[in-house]
């Protein structure tokens, strides 16, 4: 009886311990989930102010740009471009992170 009781001791200690690492990947999901978006939106922001400075660009031959503004709007969408590839980058790791967690939350079911 003795042992009984030791036993499940033992095991509400392990559901316990095992509720708590649940509930930390759950927590840790949801704020990678937090990041992810804000850094899609971010991307998607980049991408779009890009697009409307090639668009400019293109505009700006046919209203005959000056070559020194030509050279300005296409360091622009250089830049952009520059800011979005660190960007893509997080963005994997990120979704690798989540994947991880969510595989790890499915071990521990």
């Amino acid at each position: 009886m003795v042992k009984k009781k030791e036993t499940d001791v033992n095991i509400k200690g392990l559901n316990t311990q095992l509720g708590n690492e649940r509930m930390q990947l759950t927590m840790e999901l949801r704020d990678l989930r937090r990041d992810l978006k804000e850094k899609e939106t971010r991307l998607k922001n980049l991408k779009s102010m890009s697009k409307d400075t090639q668009k400019w660009i293109e505009k700006g031959k046919r209203m005959e740009l000056s070559p020194e503004e030509k050279a300005r709007w296409e360091e622009r969408v250089s830049s952009l471009e520059a800011q979005s590839e660190p960007l893509k980058k997080e963005i994997m790791d990120l979704k690798e992170k989540i994947r991880l967690r969510r595989w790890k939350l499915i071990l521990l079911r």
